[in-house]
């Protein structure tokens, strides 16, 4: 008796609370709109990466040719992992993404274009760049290039112990004199 009601105690708690499976056929639906929307972009002539806000993957960027943050490797860096983490990305032991970042973020990481499975239309900080089924390419004009310059007081008074992400960002803003991150917490 006492079997039959874990199997089924175990049976209803899997239905209910587990990751649900997926074909293939939906798992690859949009790749050909992201292919075509990508293949808009001219080839860098500076460093730029592309985001895909609702990717299947940590590793989109690697399928779909296009340059991203993102990465699912199990040889991740684990210094990279904590700065994500720090600056309120998703990070795990093998894995980080752009996802958590605010725009402040992704300027910092050069994520200059983003694919989203919706009209941004009151993202008045986007230039919108193309459409391809249910895919819309946008472009964050305010990225960095791959590498700048910081005032070498970063060096003693970034403090990265903070717990909240919004603290570390505002204070490295207040080192950089430009906005709080935590006034433009959209996504890009």
């Amino acid at each position: 008796m006492m079997l039959a009601a874990i199997a089924v105690e175990a049976a209803a708690n899997t239905a209910v609370t587990s990751v649900t499976t997926t074909n293939r056929t939906s798992y690859t639906l949009d790749n050909a709109d992201v292919l075509e929307l990508t293949a808009m972009l001219e080839p860098a002539s500076d460093f730029y990466r592309v985001e895909k806000i609702d990717r299947k993957t940590k590793n989109d960027g690697a399928w779909l040719s296009f340059p991203s943050v993102s990465l699912f490797s199990s040889t991740a860096n684990a210094d990279l992992t904590e700065f994500f983490k720090t600056f309120g990305c998703e990070a795990s032991t093998n894995a980080y993404s752009i996802t958590g970042s605010t725009p402040f973020v992704d300027s910092l990481l050069s994520v200059r274009y983003a694919l989203y499975p919706d009209e941004q239309w009151n993202r008045t900080e986007l230039s919108f760049v193309g459409q391809s089924g249910y895919v819309w390419l946008y472009e964050n004009p305010c990225v960095l290039p791959l590498g700048f310059m910081i005032p070498q007081a970063m060096d003693l008074d970034w403090n990265l112990e903070t717990e909240n992400p919004a603290d570390v960002q505002n204070q490295l803003s207040d080192l950089l004199n430009v906005l709080h991150a935590h006034r433009h917490a959209r996504r890009i």
